[in-house]
């Protein structure tokens, strides 16, 4: 295990940049997240190193709204990069334990993190991700630490 860990820390700084890369050439995008839930998903790129990803997705007659604050440095060239970041989300859906659904809205608040990779296609305003966003609720019933998607987005 030990050794399993130590190669992926090694892999990660391998991926690390070692000059300041250009931005990627998009301000706004906005799109689908696919995912179990979903989600309207919009990026807004504030430096060539950060921005903030807002995530609202649906859910048992309900919804869940997210804000990610994102760093990101580009791997490959500057058309892939990867992002990792942390934020919190509220939500308001109805409740669903051991099997017994009940018909009344929950109010739930937590923390979410996230570890992805877009792809920007050159030349076409699209870009393309894939990523991994676990999160626990603070506030309210239900965690989840399988939430992968994959989303496409317009970009501007």
């Amino acid at each position: 295990m030990k050794k399993l860990i130590l190669s992926v820390v090694i892999a990660l700084f391998a991926l690390l940049p070692t000059k300041e890369s250009k931005a990627q050439d998009y301000t706004w995008g906005i799109g689908f997240r696919g995912t179990y839930y979903p989600a309207l998903s919009i990026k807004q790129q504030l430096s060539s190193r950060n921005s903030m990803d807002y995530i609202v997705s649906f859910r048992n007659h309900g919804f869940q709204a997210t804000a990610i604050y994102e760093w990101k440095t580009p791997v490959i060239n500057n058309n892939f990069h990867l992002y990792y970041g942390i934020g919190g989300s509220v939500g308001l859906w109805d409740d669903y334990r051991d099997n017994k659904y009940k018909d009344e809205l929950g109010f739930r608040a937590g923390v979410d993190g996230i570890l992805g990779l877009e792809f920007k296609i050159p030349n076409v305003p699209i870009t393309l991700s894939v990523d991994y966003k676990p999160y626990i609720n603070l506030i309210g019933w239900g965690n989840d630490f399988a939430n992968g998607a994959f989303s496409v987005r317009y970009v501007f």
